[in-house]
Parts: structure tokens; C-alpha cells; sequence
């Protein structure tokens, strides 16, 4: 047993409250050259996590799958806040340990050493600023957190999940978007060192730690160190703390299986949605956040999709199968992204972390044959709704074809882009409107079987200060550049902003999958 001063919960809590709103360097330490060091050790990435454990409760740095507290079975984590738009989140995910794939699932999770390890623990959070030397950081609150029913169930269900991957040799594709809140996170240095030995099969994966999520951490600190209490728990929380059900996903099946197959104007009446109107841009996001008993007056009741980094989408499908569109991602600027590595890029990490609730509709196949153009603008409230399905890009597509992609934009831009004005049969400049259409070489649907570059906007950004552009890191190699507009109005260091997008027969054969179009 791993003995210390502190054998109680209240002591341990008590500790840790001593150290609030205290600059490091004036804490009550006995040694504080020595804590110092600790604290701002080049090598040490734990250095705010080793000062408090080591200097100020005295735990000496192990292993262990016990809780650091044994006796008062309390886990100690001191854990980074930042500011952001005027409000505090979380730096980062919090990390509870590098995941054995040979070793970490051989009981079940409510006798596992993971679960006895984090039920309770201490949080610690500090405010991270660069602008201000890491001897006067202070620990800003600190609480002693227990997971209610619905958090326990998702981690429970999270590690089951990951439990799954490693028991059938698949631990190569887990990603972080694969769970809920507790994730599987990519851990190390880069390169070839980060490849671990799987249970079964010789194929090697990443090596990956346990991690609550960003966006679940930063519910923790709006609550806890901003608001001093839990949110209130709400209606849908509470349905879910109340349901038999074995999996988030199952949960939101039960609370909308019962639309499956109605059109949009049926599901209106069902729910008695006043003054609906199904060709509005947010008619079909009413409408989803209506079949879950979600309210629409308040953000209070998007939290459990927050916390598990869940983004609500509604997917459209043309009579023949085929969808509607491509599943944009956020916008990038060029010059960031041809210094950023794929590992480190906005890219990346969103398609690592960020997973999808699908709500899937489709043009009703009885209808008389229009075109397709005429399906995405007419007859809304006849969208027959097929059902739900949570999703995430694959992980091992995401190392591979996807890293490559990214990798091939970043050669372009590096190279110089290549931009022409587009040209009719009969030789006359394309137009929208009075501007001029422009053909590039970034990475068309065409050229790869899983993401494309195009921009958000319909409106071009081709110089500078318009806000619908941004600079390139070399400049672009035009042809026919006289046959543009106001060719003067063409800079040639600036371009419209692009976005990376997911391409949609890809997203089209992955829903397929979850059989809803038979529905």
C-alpha cells in the first residue's frame, strides 16, 4: 500500500485547497529551489503536475494503477486552463495513462484497475499563460470530482469500446472521435518509437492513453471553476440516466426510432411544432433537436453532445442513393498550414476527435423523377426521415490517404499555386455574376477518394484586405491571367480562404453501412 500523510478525501481535499490562488513561488515549501527546478525542467512536460505532487503533497513520481491517495482511494490530476474569448476552457485532454494493449482488459470495467484508479479524484486546475513566468502560475480552484450516472455510463460504455478494438486485434484503428468521452489518445514523441505490439496479430498501432476529452474537461471548468456547481442536470440527461439501454447510441435510437420512415411535414404534426416551416435553413436542426426533446430556447441542453464532441448533422440522400453534398471542415489559412505538420494540423485533430450524429433523410423514391436540383429546392416537407447513426473518420484512412492528401496541398502551396480563368465552349470567361470563375490545383473530389479542398464562401478573396481571402506562402503562377475582370483586382499573394471538405460519396458509403436507406 502506498502510504502518505493525507488518508482521508477531506484531507487530501484540504491540501489541495491550501495551495488556491497562491503563486508557485510562494507556496509554504520546504525546498523550494529544488520544487522549482521540477517546476521549469526543460525536460519534465509534467512540470506543474510533478511540482504539486512531489513538493506539495509529497508523492513520489511511479506508475502505479492505484490511486495516488490509496488509503483515501483519491487520484491526484493537475490539470491546464487557458482564456479563450473571454471565458476559460481547457488547455487539453487530461491524461489517466498510457493504455497496455496486451494487459489493461482483463476484467471487467467496474473491477478494473482503470476504473478503481479514476472514480473519485482531485483536480487541480491552473490557468497556463505564456505571458507570465511559470513561478507566479497559481492553482485556481481545486475539486474533488465524482462522475454522475450518465458521465459513468459513457465511460463505461467508452471503455468497453476500446476494450473491443484491443480484443480483436484492431487496436491500429482507434481514434479519438471512436468513443465518447473517455478517448483513446494519440501519446508520444513521433515516429517510428510510437508503435506498440497489439494482443493478437502483427499488424503494430500507435500507442494511445486514456484521456478525457477536451471539450469534456472544459464542461468541468465552466461548472466547477467558473460556476462553483454541476450544471443542472437536464431532461435528456436525465432520460439517459433513467434508460436501460447499453450504449449513447442505442439511447438516441429509442428517443426517435419512432419517426423512421415519416416525412418531415409528419413528424411536424407528431410533435406539434408551431409555425414550421421545412424549406427554412434551420428547419431540419428544429427538427432533430425536437425528436430528442431537446428545447430550442437554450444552449443548457446541447451539453451532452459538448462533452462528446458530438456534432449534430442532418444528411440528406437524393432518391437514387447518391447524397446531396460534401461534409465541410473548417477553413484554413496557407501559410499556417505549409509550416504545420499533418500531426499537429487543425486537420488532424479534427478528424481524430470530432465525431458525427447523423440524422439521415432521403427524397421519397415514389415521387415522380425530377432533377436533382429541383429535389434539393422543392418538396422539403416531403423528406422521408430513414434514422440516426453516429460516425467517425477511420482511423487507419486518417494515417494514410488522408496524411498524404494533406501533404500533397501543402507541395502545391509551397510550389506556387496554379490559377486560370475558367473558359465556356465558346471561348468567353465563366462568370458569377461580374467576377471571374477560377480553376486551381488543390485537391479536387476527383483526385482522392476521401477529402477535397474548395472553398466555404461563394464569394472570392483574390486581394488584399478582403476578408474573404488570405495570403498565400508563395506566390500563385496564373495563366491566361488577361482574360480576368479588373486583372489589377488579381493579386498574386492572394487567394480565396480554402476548406478542406469530406468527400460525399465517401460519407455516402460509410452511412450505407448502417443500413438506415432500407429503413
Amino acid at each position: 500500500m502506498r502510504l502518505t500523510k493525507y488518508k482521508t478525501k477531506e484531507a487530501v481535499h484540504n491540501r489541495a485547497m491550501e495551495a488556491e490562488n497562491i503563486p508557485f513561488n510562494e507556496l509554504p515549501i520546504e525546498n523550494m529551489t529544488g520544487a522549482l527546478q521540477t517546476l521549469n525542467s526543460r525536460s519534465n512536460k509534467g512540470g506543474v503536475g510533478n511540482f504539486i505532487e512531489q513538493h506539495w503533497f509529497d508523492l513520489k513520481a511511479d506508475s502505479s494503477q492505484l490511486p495516488d491517495f490509496e488509503e483515501a482511494h483519491v487520484e491526484l490530476k493537475v490539470t491546464p486552463v487557458k482564456k479563450a474569448r473571454k471565458t476559460l476552457v481547457a488547455k487539453e485532454r487530461l491524461i489517466l495513462g498510457i493504455i497496455n494493449y496486451c494487459n489493461d482488459f482483463n476484467l471487467p470495467f467496474e473491477q478494473s484497475h482503470f476504473w478503481n484508479k479514476i472514480q473519485q479524484m482531485e483536480l487541480m486546475f491552473y490557468e497556463h499563460n505564456k505571458d507570465v513566468p511559470k513561478e507566479q502560475w497559481k492553482i485556481l480552484k481545486s475539486i474533488l470530482y465524482t462522475f454522475p450516472l450518465a458521465e459513468r455510463k459513457l465511460i463505461e460504455e467508452d471503455w468497453n469500446t476500446i476494450n473491443t478494438f484491443v480484443h480483436e486485434g484492431h487496436a491500429h484503428q482507434i481514434s479519438g472521435s471512436s468513443t465518447n468521452v473517455l478517448e483513446a489518445a494519440r501519446k508520444g514523441a513521433g515516429g517510428d518509437k510510437d508503435w506498440r505490439t497489439q494482443l493478437i496479430g502483427e499488424e503494430k498501432a500507435l500507442q494511445r492513453a486514456f484521456a478525457l476529452k477536451n471539450k469534456f474537461m472544459t464542461q468541468i471548468v465552466q461548472d466547477f471553476v467558473l460556476n462553483d456547481s454541476r450544471h443542472e442536470s437536464t431532461v435528456f440527461t436525465q432520460k439517459f440516466e433513467e434508460s436501460q439501454t447499453n450504449t449513447f447510441s442505442d439511447f438516441i435510437n429509442s428517443l426517435v426510432d419512432k419517426y423512421v420512415g415519416k416525412s418531415v411535414k409528419e413528424i411536424a404534426q407528431l410533435l406539434k411544432l408551431q409555425n414550421y416551416n421545412p424549406a427554412s435553413k434551420s428547419a431540419r436542426t428544429i427538427l432533430i433537436r425536437a425528436m430528442l426533446g431537446i428545447t430550442l430556447d437554450t444552449k443548457e441542453n446541447q451539453k451532452e453532445f459538448e462533452e462528446t464532441n458530438t456534432d449534430i448533422r442532418s444528411v440528406t440522400f437524393f432518391d437514387d442513393g447518391s447524397l446531396w453534398e460534401s461534409l465541410p471542415l473548417p477553413t484554413f489559412r496557407f501559410e499556417s498550414l505549409v509550416k504545420t505538420s499533418f500531426e499537429e494540423s487543425h486537420l488532424y485533430q479534427q478528424l481524430e476527435e470530432q465525431r458525427y450524429a447523423f440524422f439521415v433523410f432521403q427524397n421519397p423514391t415514389e415521387t415522380p423523377k425530377i432533377s436533382k436540383y429541383d429535389q434539393r429546392h422543392l418538396h422539403q416537407a416531403d423528406l422521408i426521415f430513414k434514422g440516426f447513426t453516429l460516425w467517425n473518420f477511420p482511423a487507419e484512412l486518417i494515417e494514410t490517404a488522408v496524411k498524404s492528401a494533406y501533404e500533397s496541398v501543402q507541395t502545391i502551396l509551397q510550389e506556387g499555386i496554379k490559377l486560370e480563368p475558367m473558359i465556356n465552349k465558346d471561348g468567353t470567361p465563366k462568370m458569377q455574376g461580374k467576377t471571374n470563375k477560377i480553376s486551381n490545383n488543390l485537391l479536387k473530389e476527383s483526385d482522392n477518394l476521401y477529402i477535397h479542398v474548395r472553398p466555404h464562401s461563394q464569394k472570392a478573396g483574390y486581394n488584399y484586405g478582403n476578408p474573404n481571402g488570405n495570403q498565400l506562402p508563395t506566390s500563385a503562377v496564373w495563366k491566361n491571367k488577361h482574360l480576368l475582370n479588373n486583372s489589377e483586382k488579381y493579386n498574386d499573394d492572394w487567394m480565396t480562404t480554402q476548406s478542406f471538405w469530406i468527400n460525399k460519396s465517401f460519407l455516402a458509403s460509410e452511412i450505407k453501412k448502417a443500413n438506415i436507406l432500407n429503413n
